[in-house]
């Protein structure tokens, strides 16, 4: 685990972290999107928490990605 005041030895600063987390979690609600997943989202809300809880992604970026799939999954005519 890193300090939050000094970077990674890699050289990745802490906004790299908050890319990461929300590339993976758009990957993951995109997951949530394909038929097979039947337009559960609960993964995505509990990883949405977790990285929100960690300090590395927003509660505001992480909202705006939960309302892109509700709403994408209503528009595809589920949940």
């Amino acid at each position: 685990m890193h300090s939050a005041r000094m970077p990674p030895a890699d050289g990745h600063g802490q906004g790299s972290y908050a890319d990461r987390a929300e590339t993976y979690l758009r990957l993951l609600a995109e997951s949530a999107l394909r038929p097979a997943a039947n337009g559960d989202t609960s993964r995505v809300r509990r990883a949405a928490e977790a990285l929100t809880d960690a300090g590395v992604l927003s509660d505001q970026a992480a909202a705006e990605i939960l309302a892109d799939v509700q709403l994408a999954l209503r528009l595809r005519g589920r949940r």
